[in-house]
């Protein structure tokens, strides 16, 4: 494209039109504008590229004509008032643009790209059915802020993708919410009642502790249980799956509220769970939001990839990757306790942000005394925290622990401790006295196989503790600050209370140390190994599977003879006084 290159310019009510189609405004790096007054740019069939600078004042961009063009460039980019005449369209690739207004004509579209954002300080005009459009794909979404207000006619058509689950049974769910102010209908964009395709659209009852199904007694049928109109409601949190990669489309005028959103959670026989949503076309500041007495602090979020929950909780941060900010169009559960008086969450403009629009989940770790523990099998993973901060308690803590919630996956594993009324916690911060009290993990491994424990942060520990890892079911001692993963094979049928924490200064726990350096290689049928240690419990082989395919107890002898096994690589695992300790052996014809 053939552009008007500024390198310096100070423009004070002039009025610029360019002369052809194909013309644009280019801003290379270090060049600058400088806007005085109000002049107007005119731009016709064209587009701006700034890698610069924009002093903005109130100008006007004006786009406008026949063909398409878009707003390019590296750098944030400042505008005055921003007014799309172009019947063609205008693309936003610029990844942060700010303008004093946006006006998108009758007969025109304004679309931002996915991961890009606008901010506009003062109102926005929409004058023809989805004019302006907020993409999303695989790699983010695009972010709308308002600061003034909304007019016109017109509408937006905001996208929302969705990642597929693989098989019904995998229970692979999105939340969402919607980010539009006029209840938009849930048929047939969200849900199609005529298509024999699996698809799922639930909204959550307190009360009920129950999901409500969008489809009837039979599968192509309303359920007029469902309620509200067969509509999607303002802050309110829904759950889906698909059966294929999907981009779903909310139609409406941007939510934005100058009074606020208030929402009103319940707590009946003392449940409390309730599916809110971000009601906004941009991520929501969890930690800006005002919060009555009677919610928890903590943030449940459904991740579609693992399946399971991740949490956010203000004093420790993410954990499994989640975050204050929450994404637009992202559903999430909070708790409504049974203690405080005010159940209400009051949702503002001001709440309002960019950041992790694109990110759903982000870790915000940064404490010391913080043990994050991640279990992986069965191709799933699940975690864990333990923390040890005045003035928690060893009881459930609204300010700074997380219940945990359990995958919709059954065959997931899961991992979580107990507070000393016995509730599941994902997050259990613990009084800083406990700091050297043993804590019980437990464990539901959900399917038959081979799973690798993690502590992730033990560095966060002073130097003096040790941290032990007690298997009850293997008579096993390991120790996690010197060797952070520990392997080892579970059933469903296993008891969940099966380790224990062990947590001290050096000596307390006094067990035997040894380095974690064990060798194996498998020749004509015969099984040889370097083990770091004589005293051998016993000496287990798993495939990659999790499935035990060999066990020898008390080896005393080398080599041993395994002839049954099929070229591949296996897992050899051997059991002594010390702890686990694990390789991987390669078997060829």
């Amino acid at each position: 494209m053939n552009q008007m290159k500024f390198h310096l310019l100070v423009i004070a009510l002039l009025i610029l039109s360019t002369s052809s189609p194909g013309q644009g405004i280019l801003i290379s790096e270090n060049a600058y504008i400088k806007c005085t007054g109000s002049p107007q740019f005119a731009l016709t069939d064209a587009g701006i590229t700034n890698s610069g600078s924009v002093a903005p004042a109130t100008e006007t961009w004006l786009f406008q004509g026949s063909t398409s063009n878009s707003l390019n460039g590296t750098a944030i980019t400042l505008l005055g008032h921003l007014k799309i005449n172009n019947s063609a369209g205008i693309t936003q690739y610029i990844g942060e643009l700010h303008s004093k207004s946006l006006t998108v004509e009758s007969g025109s579209v304004y679309q931002i790209e996915p991961g890009k954002n606008l901010t506009t300080t003062g109102s926005t005009s929409l004058n023809s059915g989805q004019c302006l459009v907020l993409k999303s794909d695989a790699s983010g979404t695009a972010s709308f802020i308002d600061n003034g207000e909304i007019t016109g006619s017109g509408t937006a058509r905001i996208e929302r993708y969705l990642t597929k689950y693989n098989v019904v049974s995998d229970l692979k769910f999105h939340f969402i919410s919607s980010p539009v102010a006029d209840g938009q209908s849930i048929e047939n964009e969200f849900i199609n009642l005529s298509s024999a395709d699996i698809t799922d659209f639930y909204k959550w009852d307190e009360p009920s502790n129950l999901w409500i199904n969008y489809r009837g007694s039979t599968y192509n049928s309303r359920n007029e249980a469902f309620g509200d109109n067969f509509k999607f409601v303002a802050g309110k949190g829904y759950m889906v799956a698909y059966p294929g990669n999907t981009t779903k489309s909310f139609s409406g005028v941007p939510y934005t509220n100058s009074l606020g959103l208030t929402i009103n959670c319940t707590n009946t026989d003392n449940r409390g769970w309730n599916l809110v949503g971000n009601p906004f076309p941009s991520a929501l500041d969890w930690e800006a939001v005002s919060r009555g007495n009677g919610i928890d602090r903590a943030l449940y979020y459904y991740d579609n990839e693992t399946p399971g929950y991740k949490y956010y909780i203000s004093y420790s941060g993410g954990l499994g990757s989640a975050s204050q900010y929450i994404a637009p169009m992202q559903g999430f559960m909070v708790h409504a306790n049974s203690s405080g008086v005010d159940k209400t969450i009051t949702i503002n403009n001001a709440d309002r942000t960019h950041k992790r629009q694109n990110t759903f989940f982000k870790d915000q770790l940064g404490l010391s005394n913080i043990l994050d523990l991640k279990v992986e099998g069965n191709q799933q993973s699940d975690l864990c925290r333990i923390c040890f901060h005045d003035p928690a308690t060893f009881d459930f803590d609204s300010e700074f622990d997380a219940f945990k919630l359990f995958s919709y996956n059954q065959q997931a594993p899961q991992i979580y401790t107990l507070s000393s009324s016995s509730q599941p916690l994902a997050i259990n911060t613990l009084p800083e006295e406990a700091i050297t009290n043993d804590v019980t993990l437990l464990f539901k491994p959900g399917a038959y196989g081979w799973y690798n424990l993690t502590a992730l942060t033990v560095s966060t520990f002073a130097s003096s503790n040790t941290l032990m890892l007690e298997d009850k079911k293997e008579s096993v001692f390991h120790p996690l600050h010197q060797n952070p993963l520990y392997g080892f094979s579970a059933s469903v049928n296993d008891d969940p209370d099966r380790f224990i924490l062990h947590f001290g200064t050096v000596g307390m726990v006094n067990q035997p140390q040894a380095a974690n350096r064990v060798t194996a290689w498998y020749y004509n049928g015969q099984l040889y190994y370097s083990s770091p240690t004589p005293n051998l419990f016993s000496l287990e082989v798993f495939d990659l599977c999790g499935k035990r395919v060999a066990r020898i107890d008390n080896p005393d002898k080398q080599p041993i003879t395994i002839q049954h096994l099929n070229p591949g690589l296996y897992i050899v695992s051997i059991v002594a006084s010390e702890g686990r300790f694990s390789t991987t052996v390669n078997i060829q014809i």
